[in-house]
Order: structure tokens, then sequence, then C-alpha cells
């Protein structure tokens, strides 16, 4: 294993706003607006009032946003800089690298990628409250528990984020729970996730437990009315077919 040379932490800020404007038929694509547009209003009214919900749909449309954002950072040239330290080093190894400008990222990419890993420590995102007559503050909104919280370092033993199976064992109909973000939020701790056939499953409690236990619940509930109608084939295949013959 190689040797740890330097390791740094970087703390990188974002401060993005998201509008939302009252629907109007201009928001469509012409003539898909048609008796919708009512409804999406009614909508979009009953969202304003559910704090909770809409600060997830802002917070979609921002990182949305951010990834574009991240993109655009992420084209700053880091080969340049690396040039300058390589024309700094001895006469035969700044004349080998100077030689051969064209292949830089070729040659430097061992150096750059290979040799350097990076991981996530921390995650969260704050709201700047207005109150009239008060200072601005932030209020935390977002934090992700996952990636510290003692539930979320036993998931990361099972697989990567994307895919965490809580349920390892796959069932007769191939159901199995996913569990995919573990959260603190305005109302609690959320912990999300999805079954194999892509059902969204949800948890809400105070910590943790109750939180998973929560998700738990409804995932079974979920599983079980799938199962139960497959029961009554068995049943109608099974023991209703030998009472009907004994009959």
């Amino acid at each position: 294993m190689a040797d740890r040379l330097v390791s740094k932490t970087f703390k990188i800020e974002f401060e993005i706003t998201v509008d939302m404007v009252e629907l109007e038929k201009e928001h469509f694509r012409k003539g898909q607006a048609g008796q919708n547009l009512p409804r999406l209003k009614r909508l979009q009214k009953a969202l304003l009032k559910n704090e909770r919900v809409l600060t997830r749909q802002m917070l979609a449309v921002a990182m949305g946003r951010l990834q574009d954002y991240i993109d655009l950072i992420a084209t700053q040239d880091n080969l340049a800089p690396l040039q300058e330290v390589a024309a700094a080093l001895d006469p035969e190894d700044s004349q080998y690298f100077d030689e051969n400008r064209e292949e830089i990222s070729r040659l430097t990419r061992p150096l750059r990628l290979s040799a350097q890993t990076a991981r996530l420590q921390s995650s969260s995102i704050s709201e700047k409250v207005i109150e009239e007559g008060r200072e601005p503050k932030w209020k935390p909104v977002w934090i992700d528990l996952l990636l510290k919280s003692c539930l979320g370092m036993l998931l990361e033993t099972f697989s990567v984020p994307s895919s965490r199976s809580i349920s390892s064992a796959k069932t007769e109909l191939g159901h199995y729970l996913l569990a995919r973000h573990l959260t603190r939020q305005s109302d609690g701790v959320h912990f999300e996730g999805r079954c194999s056939c892509d059902q969204f499953i949800e948890g809400v409690g105070e910590d943790e437990e109750q939180a998973f236990q929560a998700l738990w619940s409804k995932y079974k509930r979920h599983y079980d009315s799938l199962n139960f109608p497959r029961a009554l084939q068995r049943f109608w295949k099974n023991d209703w077919k030998k009472t009907s013959r004994k009959g």
C-alpha cells in the first residue's frame, strides 16, 4: 500500500436562490396547457402551504443549477500550473516535460488521478431566513446523516451509497429494500428508500432508530400488499381445488 504524502480537507460553499412564479400558459410547451393548468395551479397553491415539500421541490432545482455550475468550474485548467512545477525541476526532467507538452495530460494522469482520492466528509444545506427588523440568519433545512451516523456506517458495509440493501435476501417475488438517504429535516429524521420494484418508501422519526423502524414498517406493508394476492393464487391452485374435489 502506498504511503500517504499529504492530506487536505476543503470546505466548498455555494449560495443559490430559487424563485417560483405563478404558473401560466407560457410555462408549457405550445398546445400543452389545456385543462391541466387550473389543476396545476391548485397544486401549486397547496404546495406553497407545505413548507417541507416546497423546500424539497426548490432544492431539486437548486441541485440542478449546482450541477451545471460544478460542470463549468471542473473545466478549470490544472495542466498549465503542473507544467510550471515541471519547469522548475532539474534540467533533464524539465526538458523532458517541456518536449512533451502535448502529451502532458497522458503523462501526468497517474499523478493527477490514480494517486489521489477524495471522500465526502459532511453535507448540509441551510436556508437564509429574513425576519422584519432582525438580521438574516441561516436555518439548517437538510443535513446528510448517512455519512457519519452509526446506521450510515453500518449500511456502508453492505454496498455503495446508491444501492444500499437493507434486506439482503431476495424473496420469492424478488422484492427487497434499498436504503437511499438518511437526512435531518425541519420535521425530524427522514430515511428514504426504494423497493427493488422502484416504489418510493420513506420513514420519519425523531431519531435514526425511529426513522428506520418507520421505513421498515412501510416496506413490510408494501411487500405484504404484493404478497397477499400471490397467496390467494396459491390457495386457489392448491387448497381450494382439493376442497372442491372432496365436495
